[in-house]
């Protein structure tokens, strides 16, 4: 027994959505829904599952996310002012055009993100992970890095201005110049 021609349509396609699912890494997945309506709805979300999430053009001026999985999420022209992203899971996250103004990503893990004219004007970067991370036209004035990892990083045209790097891990060797 033949199938009509639109189930026949569903059902491949059907097939192929599952078969793309199971390309997937094992683990990957969207945000918590309930992590992020907390999330929007406070401006808090501590340890919280926010992969993947789409926060574009968002004010996240003083939020705290202390700890959260962030990985794939899109910040492009978010205000992420004076946020604490402490200890956060930032890896592949796109930054383009964000004001990241005095905002804390103590040991946050940034590999492979892009900062992309972001604006990370006197932000703490204390033992941030920026292995493989893009920054192109980013501004890092008075920012502080000390001990941060930055090895294999691709970095155009920044503005260190005034910025601690003591201890800073580059790809081809440790910053010290200048360091107590």
């Amino acid at each position: 027994m033949q199938k009509p021609p639109l189930i026949m349509g569903l059902s491949q396609t059907l097939s192929v959505m599952l078969s793309a699912t199971a390309l997937l890494p094992v683990g990957a997945r969207a945000a918590n829904p309930a992590d992020l309506q907390t999330f929007l709805a406070t401006g808090t979300c501590l340890n919280c599952d926010l992969r993947g999430a789409d926060l574009r053009y968002q004010n996240l001026t003083g939020t705290v996310l202390r700890g959260s999985d962030l990985s794939g999420a899109n910040f492009f022209q978010a205000q992420l002012m004076n946020a604490d992203l402490t200890r956060t899971n930032l890896t592949r996250a796109n930054f383009s055009m964000a004001n990241m103004e005095g905002t804390v990503l103590n040991l946050a893990d940034m590999t492979y993100s892009t900062l992309l004219g972001t604006n990370l004007t006197r932000a703490s970067l204390v033992s941030t992970v920026l292995n493989n991370a893009y920054l192109e036209d980013t501004l890092l004035i008075n920012a502080v890095l000390t001990e941060a990892d930055m090895q294999q990083t691709k970095i155009v045209s920044a503005d260190f201005t005034g910025a601690n790097l003591c201890g800073a891990h580059l790809s081809y060797g440790d910053y010290r110049i200048g360091c107590p």
